[in-house]
């Protein structure tokens, strides 16, 4: 949860009588809270996606108890078979009270956990993170399209041969490994050297 500015934690008791306490994140859950307890809940709201029932939940907390409300998913046949629906999925515009309303007395069952800055632990690094897989992408982009030599030949080759048919030099002086090419008299081989990124690495 170390990843958002806000995080929530929600405890209820489960249907053994037991205490479930989950942990959640900002994109599943909200939560309006005293501006005097930042960590106290007034009213939050939780959703989550059942694949199976091919439905989605949303319970609804406020200061006197809470209600669950659903709404249906629409499903692509192609997913029934392997029983899985992706969260971006399209769903109803419709959300219909599936409980009715329960009062407990009590507020919602939520703590609100803040971040100190107001941020994810990583959001102040940033920017030196950014510089560093720049730096990265860069080297590596300059490593394979600077990776091979480039090789030309100078003296001037003719364009078409005896019979005056267009001469493909491309193909005749293919590289390979074991290619051995019969370079005509006069003409001079000329290799580029190797590209140099140490400059690149000691950056």
């Amino acid at each position: 949860m170390l990843n958002y500015a806000t995080s929530y934690m929600t405890a209820w008791v489960g249907d053994n009588g037991h205490a479930v306490i989950t942990a959640d994140s900002p994109e599943m859950m909200y939560a309006a809270t005293d501006p005097l307890q930042p960590w106290k809940a007034r009213a939050a709201i939780r959703w989550w996606r059942d694949s199976d029932a091919e439905t989605d939940f949303a319970i609804v907390w406020c200061q006197i108890g809470w209600q669950l409300f659903s709404r249906s998913v629409w499903v692509n046949p192609a997913e029934v078979v392997e029983r899985r629906i992706r969260n971006n999925r399209a769903s109803s515009d419709q959300w219909d009270a599936a409980t009715e309303f329960v009062i407990t007395g009590e507020g919602p069952p939520v703590v609100v956990l803040n971040n100190p800055l107001g941020m994810g632990e990583f959001e102040p690094h940033l920017d030196t993170i950014t510089r560093i897989n720049a730096g990265i992408l860069e080297r590596r982009v300059t490593s394979a399209m600077q990776a091979w030599r480039q090789r030309a030949l100078t003296g001037g080759l003719p364009q078409k041969d005896a019979e005056g048919n267009d001469i493909d030099w491309a193909s005749v002086f293919e590289p390979a490994p074991g290619a051995l090419w019969d370079i005509p008299a006069g003409i001079e081989l000329w290799e580029s050297d190797a590209t140099d990124i140490r400059p690149l690495l000691e950056v």
